[in-house]
């Protein structure tokens, strides 16, 4: 059995040994063809059909090294470091570089398979048609002074459609670029080229410029400083003077909804005004109480009462004030919503339970939770409780787990493909995990009513809302009419918006604690760096991020 995916995982760095390079290849460029076979395949080959002839060619094995090589350049150190080179995969990983595509007109190609038993197999007709940039095909709205340089503008088009534009920008010697989202990388983007999409780097994000906090905003600074808003939530690309140092080129994807229009926004002024004015876009963030300016102290290995209390009493024992504990290592890592150790029965319709329906075994972990909040309360000591924006799917889920997961499916509440399936996250962190539909409202409420408790009758004061940049891709559908990328970098823009919802609704400041987002997480509560290593280099780019962040309007980070 061999396997062909023709855009592969949707990983947006990182391609699979199953898909095709690039997944929309241009007129004159060539294509590599992956597939991924079971150890009984003897030999692949494709035949090849361009509109004209039919080409039969053979595919190679792609060695291990190469295959390692390829994936640790791009992610040595990510939660997803073994996702494209586990051992099946790399044994079971062939490909074949295609003639080049020479016109407009749709390709197609399909694989045999020869097993060891000399069994021929086929699969289906997969199909490409490579578009080419042409001038005049879509419409470049402007609001403000245009600083596009004039007949830059071309649009990569083929019958399916308007795919992307691109057009440039003039710098002058003296100008600065600083914006894009939070950049650990540098402050000052001149001479770097770069995107904007939501990912999930786990560390030595400066070193791939790689961010979980993008945004298509950045501010022009000199003697005549400008700003530049792009009003898009697809990926966008930027040559920041990079290839030409008078210029910078920057690239929209576009979906069929757009239908080949883009909307520019620009504004002259001090980089103050220049901030505000995009704020009047966005969203401004909400005032949070004094206290979230206090020592914040967390420890994944925090993961009992007595040890939080414990860290509490250290605390003041040493005369060192701390303001928040988040309490990572609280729940069953199954529902997100009961601790671990707790007692309670299973609701299989799905709905939420309250403080009341659990009991807490006092040789647990956990064995008075309530207890634990209120004696950090009265110490001054505000609490968070973290949070994933998943239903588990691995192992197979049990009790609550299964009740959810099961109610979740049933009533649409979650991200879906195309083919009308529940999409399942493809990182190596939660794999297979079903991801809650934002955008919907019932999913929404769903979610939310399931935590409420924790807020109501427990008392936390926030939650640390991470992960977020879980859909990838072309594939997901969201219940707002957004797909695919369009769809997944508003993801975490959904999610902590909704986590202050819930807070609000309870009566508390909406304190979210995230490190993934996109334009309009400036109304979201607080933000993180995210994980990187304890090193001076670290720390300095953490500091980049910090400060790249706020030129977008991330105020709390």
């Amino acid at each position: 059995m061999i396997r062909h995916n023709p855009f592969g995982s949707g990983h947006p760095y990182i391609a699979s040994n199953d898909q095709r390079i690039p997944v929309l290849p241009k007129v004159g460029e060539t294509l590599e063809l992956r597939v991924h076979s079971t150890d009984n395949v003897l030999a692949i080959s494709v035949e090849w059909d361009d509109g004209t002839k039919l080409t039969v060619l053979k595919l190679s094995r792609r060695s291990a090294a190469k295959q390692k090589e390829t994936s640790a350049s791009s992610d040595s150190t990510t939660h997803l470091s073994n996702m494209f080179t586990d051992e099946k995969d790399v044994k079971g990983s062939w490909s074949v570089q295609t003639p080049v595509l020479s016109h407009q007109g749709r390709h197609r190609y399909r694989f045999l398979s020869v097993s060891t038993r000399g069994v021929t197999r086929t699969t289906k007709w997969f199909t490409v048609t490579p578009p080419t940039w042409i001038r005049h095909a879509g419409i470049i709205n402007v609001s403000g002074k245009s600083h596009v340089i004039k007949d830059s503008a071309e649009w990569l088009v083929n019958e399916d459609g308007i795919h992307q534009v691109r057009f440039d920008f003039a710098l002058t010697p003296e100008q600065h670029i600083v914006g894009f989202g939070e950049r650990f990388n540098a402050i000052d983007q001149r001479g770097i080229s770069l995107d904007a999409v939501v990912c999930e780097q786990y560390k030595n994000q400066g070193e791939l410029n790689r961010t979980y906090l993008p945004m298509p905003f950045a501010m022009v600074i000199g003697e005549k400083s400008w700003s530049f808003f792009i009003q898009t939530t697809q990926r966008t690309w930027y040559d920041v003077g990079a290839s030409t140092p008078d210029r910078l080129k920057v690239t929209v994807d576009l979906s069929v909804s757009d239908a080949g229009i883009l909307n520019l926004v620009f504004e002259e002024g001090e980089p103050a005004a220049l901030l505000d004015n995009f704020l009047e876009f966005v969203g401004r963030p909400e005032k949070l109480p004094d206290w979230v300016f206090g020592l914040w102290a967390s420890g994944n290995e925090w993961n009992t009462q007595s040890r939080i209390l414990e860290i509490s009493e250290r605390h003041k024992s040493e005369d060192i004030p701390l303001g928040v504990v988040v309490i990572e290592a609280w729940s069953d890592e199954s529902t997100f919503v009961a601790f671990r150790d707790a007692e309670y029965r299973v609701r299989e319709d799905g709905s939420r339970h309250t403080l009341e329906d659990f009991s807490f075994p006092s040789e647990g972990s956990w064995p008075n939770p309530k207890s634990m909040v209120d004696q950090l309360h009265e110490d001054g000591t505000k609490v968070l409780l973290w949070q994933i924006p998943l239903l588990k799917m691995r192992p197979w889920p049990k009790g609550q787990a299964a009740a959810d997961a099961k109610y979740a499916k049933e009533n649409n509440l979650l991200v879906m493909r195309a083919n009308g399936l529940p999409y399942r996250n493809r990182a190596g962190w939660f794999p297979g995990a079903l991801l809650p539909d934002f955008t919907f409202p019932k999913a929404r409420k769903w979610w939310l009513e399931k935590r409420r408790y924790l807020v109501e009758e427990l008392g936390v004061d926030g939650f640390k809302t991470d992960g977020g940049e879980h859909a990838w891709g072309l594939e997901p559908r969201y219940a707002d009419g957004s797909e695919g990328v369009d769809g997944n970098n508003m993801f975490p823009v959904h999610y902590a918006n909704a986590y202050g919802e819930l807070l609000g609704s309870c009566g508390k400041a909406p304190v979210t604690f995230s490190r993934a987002g996109f334009t309009g997480s400036q109304a979201n509560g607080i933000f993180w760096a995210g994980d990187e290593e304890s090193t001076w280099e670290a720390l300095r780019n953490s500091l980049n991020a910090g400060i790249t962040a706020s030129a977008c309007g991330i105020f709390y980070w």
